[in-house]
């Protein structure tokens, strides 16, 4: 996880999402991000090639719609959720 970590934030960072909004978890069990994407399926395409993923270092991941209130037009994003795998 150490080894790939400095990869994984280099990879989120290169991409310079729309609102991009990311970090582990206090606990370390895992992490939350949250970026803008222009559909649920390039959000998937996103996500799938973060390099925990590739290198199969999550235990479970998930990529869901997120609708947040920022008043009168309310604002869709991506939200990726993972959990460390303790292998």
């Amino acid at each position: 996880m150490r080894a790939i970590a400095p990869h994984h934030a280099a990879y989120w960072q290169q991409l310079a999402l729309r609102d991009y909004r990311g970090g582990p978890f206090a606990d370390r069990s895992g992490g939350l991000i949250t970026f803008n994407a222009e559909s649920p399926e390039r959000a998937e395409e996103v996500v799938s090639e973060d390099p925990f993923l590739r290198e199969r270092l999550l235990e479970r991941h998930s990529v869901k719609e997120w609708i947040t209130d920022t008043g009168p037009s309310q604002r869709r994003q991506g939200a990726f959720e993972s959990a460390v795998n303790e292998r």
